[in-house]
């Protein structure tokens, strides 16, 4: 008899109230993004333990499909190690995997997060490319980490003050 609302993810249970953003849109318009700004080689680096990674590579999966993209599974790498001490290490390795690709490398790479966008990038500093000229980054999240790497991160918005704001009111109700 206790109201509930979640914050952050949905549950597939019609009973209970969440507030969250729309992490299949929000991949979806990164990927877009990135689409309009000429890319075709755009990679994905997510972790697909949580739902939040699901529905954002969904949503980079569904844009590629919209504007005629076949999907490289090359181009798809999946942190395993997400929210652990190894997630720092575990993300270089794998942009370093993409970069080692030559030719066929992406030319962008939506990252779940900003977190993961900024390992990325020491990957590709490391590997003496420069972002954007030889490589585009998105992130998700719009945090402090992306006005502090030495350059500008794009990054999706993640609301999380309105979201608050909206649970807030959501509980007056």
């Amino acid at each position: 008899d206790i109201p509930v609302v979640f914050m952050g993810a949905a549950l597939d249970d019609a009973d209970l109230s969440y507030v969250s953003v729309d992490d299949l849109e929000g991949g979806f318009r990164a990927t877009e993004y990135l689409i309009n700004a000429g890319h075709r080689l755009i990679a994905c680096l997510y972790p697909p333990h949580v739902f939040a990674g699901q529905d954002r590579f969904r949503g980079y999966v569904n844009a590629l499909n919209a504007y005629g993209l076949a999907q490289d599974e090359r181009l798809v790498k999946t942190i395993s190690t997400f929210y652990t001490n190894e997630t720092p290490a575990q993300t270089i390795f794998l942009m370093k995997e993409l970069l080692a690709l030559g030719s066929e490398r992406p030319t962008a790479v939506f990252c779940f997060n900003d977190l993961i966008a900024a390992q990325s990038y020491k990957a590709i500093k490391e590997a003496r490319l420069r972002v954007p000229d030889d490589i585009s980054l998105i992130g998700f999240d719009d945090s402090e980490m992306a006005i502090q790497l030495p350059v500008s991160l794009t990054s999706m918005i993640h609301p999380k003050y309105y979201l608050g704001k909206w649970l807030s009111s959501e509980q007056h109700e």
